[in-house]
């Protein structure tokens, strides 16, 4: 949940790993002079922390947004593809691209399996639909997430039929007014189950194409916590920071300003360290 304004004024205050309150009102006045407006990334890219020397060479949000909203960096086409995860589940298949295993899928109260057949035309008999997707998943259980959205919303895990029923029947108007994939759901490595069983933690890869072809910037794991069967950010999850010459992790795990802004050293609930825990495969 995110925070109020209140709360993130309290955390800035009272976080231990801040600046001088003097240095940051300095710091701020010099990101205003210089953009022409306020520096919330200070706050929200922790640019506050006593860690963070070059505070002048991160983008302002202004600036992010000018960057996601390019027409110049971005084609219509590539946009609707990675944010309709339907024609992203059929862009994947038709370029051989692993995912996982793809069942079916639900538009306007309908439920298809994944050659696009019918297998209910009714909100009545949705539930029954789902159950049956749960039955034909080999790993017993199912993974459920809107076609379009961000941040791990209305996402969930139906775990095997006679309990998917039950999980069902409270999911049921939801399932009814919203468009959903449904795809198997993945057993992950021992190694990512340690840190938190409830949610598929995954590694996320930043690249950058230049002038030589891509180039590799940084990688961290994203982790979630408390139960949550996501690890997104905006949903309470952490994310740390991964050696890319060693495949360990980083010391400190990080919550999203907006959405708790904690700093880690030890996983909240599995109470897993994170300095030095070697992620399998990596290399």
């Amino acid at each position: 949940m995110e925070t109020t304004r209140h709360q993130k004024l309290r955390r800035v205050l009272t976080d231990p790993l801040r600046k001088p309150l003097y240095r940051i009102a300095v710091e701020c006045m010099q990101l205003y002079v210089s953009h022409k407006t306020l520096p919330r990334h200070y706050f929200t890219s922790f640019l506050y922390r006593r860690s963070i020397s070059n505070y002048k060479d991160f983008v302002t949000l202004k600036e992010s947004r000018m960057l996601h909203n390019s027409k110049e960096l971005h084609s219509e086409v590539t946009i609707e593809i990675l944010q309709n995860k339907l024609l992203f589940q059929y862009f994947c298949y038709a370029h051989g691209i692993n995912t996982p295993k793809f069942l079916g899928f639900l538009v306007n109260g309908c439920c298809y399996d994944s050659t696009g057949k019918i297998i209910s035309d009714s909100t009545d008999r949705i539930t029954d639909a789902i159950a049956e997707l749960v039955d034909r998943s080999e790993t017993g259980s199912i993974f459920v997430k809107p076609i379009s959205g961000l941040g791990g919303e209305n996402c969930f895990r139906l775990d095997y039929l006679a309990q998917s029923k039950s999980q069902l029947s409270r999911l049921e108007n939801v399932l009814a007014n919203k468009n959903f994939i449904v795809q198997e759901a993945l057993e992950q490595h021992e190694a990512f189950a340690q840190l938190h069983p409830a949610s598929l933690n995954t590694i996320r890869i930043e690249t950058y194409i230049g002038d030589y072809g891509p180039t590799v910037l940084n990688a961290f794991l994203r982790v979630g916590q408390g139960g949550s069967v996501v690890d997104n950010g905006s949903s309470g999850g952490c994310f740390v920071g991964v050696d890319l010459s060693t495949g360990k992790l980083n010391k400190y795990a990080f919550q999203l300003f907006d959405y708790g802004g904690e700093v880690y050293q030890e996983h909240p609930d599995t109470g897993v360290r994170f300095e030095g825990y070697e992620l399998p495969f990596f290399d």
